[in-house]
């Protein structure tokens, strides 16, 4: 509690990470005639499901964690709740436990007069999660792990795991389209079609987008790689542009900013099963499907796994590290200013590894062209461009380049054309976020997918 109310003095929000698909093995307790918290019917893999529907006792075990979503708002004021793995939360009620939890933090919201943003992490690929009740699940946003996968096999070649299904600069063009890569298409991975409806309809801020997170990095088999030590310098900056200057809501990972590189970040826990081999076997079994062994892994519970996780402030003193936390400066400066509010056209493909996104604004458009290597050669600008921002400019780390012309081969440039736009075929023109006074979260009263909503920056 103390720490939720020193941010908020700090003028920072706090959203709570909660897991509400399976209990782990230490320090959860019921006792067993009083309810049925398991349920027989499914499983996860990380422990035994809850029982959301089956009788006996299911509308007791919802209303214990219906309130417990109320329990993280009321009693310590958190700003958000960011919920685990929907996926794996089965429910064949016919209102789901998702409806009753959102519902229950709209509520708290509108009798405490605050806002409240609920997100999902979701691999489902349904746009219900993000439509409102009573037949949608109301989250304000969910993750996109579809945006992730299509840009990290672009970026490294990475073709093991998930990421077969991936690596066309076509799907990282759908990404940006449609939100969803596969909605509705079939998954090599998975062996089966993936994805329900269109998602382009839906307002894309939504849709929360990284380079980087804790999983896609602490969950690596060969021992929790960042980004900047699978790809150089100058196709890291191009993830950075394609992500910040999105039309999604970007995440930053910890020391993303400045290319962190030193240490790895592994999965931790200071809390001990008494099956710890169990579950290094367990991670050796999923990491296979990527190609590795897991001989690099760190048992979560050995201090080494936590400490070589710690960031190393003192790559900031190189040159390389100290342009990079440049460049994500003026990205986000200039996200602020120029995409939010802004009406997003749509994204093409050119050459055979770029891809092209523009915003539409008064008298102008706001154009992002990203050119992956290896040789997708020049794009040469329209006449009459205003380039703001190349990240081959030397003060992004590039070289001697300052007057750009071009969009080079291993570069992203941000320039403005006048007049109409420079794309064709445009995808669901949409403003990025709301106009001021609406926004994701909730201040009382259930959202939409793209009309005036309470204010949320």
């Amino acid at each position: 509690m103390d720490f939720v109310e020193h941010c908020h003095r700090l003028a920072l929000s706090v959203i709570l990470d909660v897991v509400y698909n399976h209990l782990g093995p230490v320090g959860n307790h019921f006792y067993p005639p009083l309810c049925n918290i398991f349920s027989e019917r499914y499983s996860t893999p990380w422990g035994r499901c809850i029982n959301y529907d089956g009788p006996p006792g299911s509308d007791f075990v919802r209303e214990i964690f219906a309130q417990n979503v109320e329990y993280w708002l009321k009693t310590f004021r958190f700003d958000g709740l960011r919920f685990d793995a929907v996926h794996a939360i089965f429910d064949s009620s016919p209102k789901h436990i998702l409806t009753e939890m959102t519902e229950r933090a709209n509520r708290v919201a509108q009798e405490e007069g605050r806002v409240v943003v609920l997100i999902a992490e979701s691999d489902l690929n349904d746009p219900r999660v993000v439509s409102p009740g009573p037949y949608g699940y109301g989250f304000d946003g969910q993750w996109s792990d579809d945006f992730h996968h299509a840009l990290h096999a672009v970026m490294t070649g990475e073709n093991n795991g998930y990421y077969s299904d991936f690596g066309r600069i076509e799907d990282l063009v759908d990404a940006y389209n449609h939100s969803f890569v596969y909605n509705g298409r079939y998954s090599a991975y998975r062996q089966k079609t993936h994805g329900g409806a269109d998602a382009s309809r839906l307002a894309r801020w939504r849709f929360v987008v990284y380079m980087q997170n804790h999983d896609q990095v602490g969950n690596r088999f060969r021992g929790g790689e960042r980004m900047s030590t699978l790809v150089d310098f100058e196709t890291y900056k191009i993830g950075a542009v394609a992500t910040i200057m999105s039309p999604f809501t970007p995440m930053i990972f910890m020391g993303e900013e400045y290319m962190e590189e030193n240490p790895p970040f592994l999965f931790f826990s200071d809390r001990r099963t008494g099956d710890e081999e169990g579950h290094k076997e367990g991670r050796k079994r999923e990491f296979m499907a990527f190609g590795g062994t897991g001989d690099l892994y760190d048992p979560p519970t050995d201090v080494s796994a936590f400490q070589r996780s710690k960031l190393d402030w003192r790559s900031l003193t190189k040159a390389a590290n100290s342009s990079c936390r440049r460049l994500y400066s003026d990205l986000i400066s200039m996200r602020r200013t120029m995409v939010i509010g802004s009406e997003f056209i749509g994204a093409r493909k050119f050459g055979q590894r770029g891809v092209v996104f523009a915003y539409r604004h008064d008298g102008y458009t706001l154009n992002v062209a990203l050119s992956f290597p290896p040789g997708n050669g020049r794009m040469l600008l329209p006449p009459l461009s205003r380039v703001l921002l190349d990240t081959g400019w030397k003060k992004y780390g590039g070289g001697e380049r300052e007057n750009t012309r071009a969009v080079e081969d291993s570069s992203a440039v941000i320039y403005m054309t006048e007049g109409g736009h420079t794309l064709t075929s445009p995808v669901s023109p949409q403003r990025n976020r709301p106009a001021a006074g609406s926004g994701p979260g909730r201040q009382g009263g259930q959202g939409s997918t793209g009309g005036n909503r309470s204010q949320n920056r």
